[in-house]
């Protein structure tokens, strides 16, 4: 089962576009030197050596290996919403602290589809009232890519729900 796994691991960074052994998924028997040898998939974070332990891990080979290939299936959906938090991230911008001394973040309309109030509020996400920016959403956040990724999935969720949506069309 070590090999399937190993296999099915190699098309999970595929289907994600991670380019291990830089960031991704790995299969590893030993990783603290321990010379303890429960095999666990741990997941790289960044270049520099970043690992943690994946939650794709199960008591069983046949669960783990059930468990990466929904990671699969469910890839298209993971890509669509780390696209949309990046392209967020890189337009929102700073704002003065709210009256209670809360960050917050602009980001233009045009960076979002038209939702309805009831999944923008969902979202997290407050309209814009002043003029400095423009027509737009205000996010309050203390960890703004916690709070991205939240509000990309919510709005992948609505646009799942609406006819015709694609993962691979553009947001």
């Amino acid at each position: 089962m070590a090999n399937t796994t190993v296999k099915l691991l190699k098309e999970l960074n595929a289907a994600l576009d991670l380019s291990y052994p830089q960031i991704g998924y790995s299969y590893y028997a030993d990783v603290t030197g321990s010379g303890t040898s429960k095999p666990a998939i741990w997941t790289i974070t960044n270049a520099s050596g970043g690992v943690s332990r994946s939650d794709l891990n199960a008591d069983t080979a046949r669960k783990r290996c059930e468990n990466i290939r929904e990671a699969i299936r469910q890839a298209p959906r993971k890509k669509a919403i780390n696209k949309l938090a990046t392209d967020l991230a890189d337009c929102a911008t700073r704002m003065n602290n709210d009256i209670y001394g809360n960050p917050r973040y602009y980001m233009p309309a045009y960076m979002f589809p038209a939702m309805p109030d009831k999944i923008r509020a969902r979202a997290g996400l407050q309209l814009y009232r002043g003029k400095q920016y423009g027509r737009g959403y205000v996010l309050q956040s203390y960890s703004l890519p916690h709070e991205l990724r939240h509000v990309a999935d919510t709005i992948v969720d609505f646009l799942e729900t609406q006819e015709g949506y694609n993962h691979d069309n553009e947001i």
